[in-house]
């Protein structure tokens, strides 16, 4: 009677220790962020931009790079959304004025955004509603 009770009892155990084993956790890809005057192409589908285009990441909620400088004049942003909400990016000028935005992009989509922008201190951000109080934001300094 003894040893059907302990085989019956070592196999619960060695079925509960197998069912409470945990897998784990994957480690979180490390993330390098973009420098200010590189291009990059970030995860996500291929996308068509124009050559010298400064690749910016559109992620919950940040934008990288955060800090932008660039010449005054022509600007040529490759904008992907490597997050999995829908993204945007709009250029304000110091006075308030939405001066360029890309459209609403859904995960995984991208867009080259074209912006003519005099000598100044810009904001990037999100416009979807409550994105940029979240920390989607940043700085775009042309000189």
């Amino acid at each position: 009677m003894r040893l059907p009770l302990l085989a019956l009892g070592l196999t619960c155990a060695l079925a509960a220790g197998a069912c409470g084993r945990a897998a784990a956790p994957a480690a979180p890809a490390p993330v390098s962020p973009a420098p200010a005057a590189s291009a990059t192409v970030g995860a996500g589908p291929p996308t068509a931009v124009a050559p010298g285009a400064l690749t910016v990441h559109l992620k919950d909620f940040t934008i990288v790079p955060t800090e932008i400088a660039v010449p005054a004049g022509d600007l040529t942003l490759a904008v992907v959304n490597d997050g999995p909400t829908p993204h945007d990016l709009a250029i304000r000028d110091g006075g308030g004025t939405v001066v360029a935005r890309t459209q609403d992009l859904a995960p995984g989509r991208s867009e080259t955004l074209t912006a003519h922008l005099a000598a100044g201190t810009y904001t990037t951000f999100c416009a979807l509603a409550g994105h940029e109080t979240l920390g989607m934001r940043g700085t775009l300094t042309a000189a």
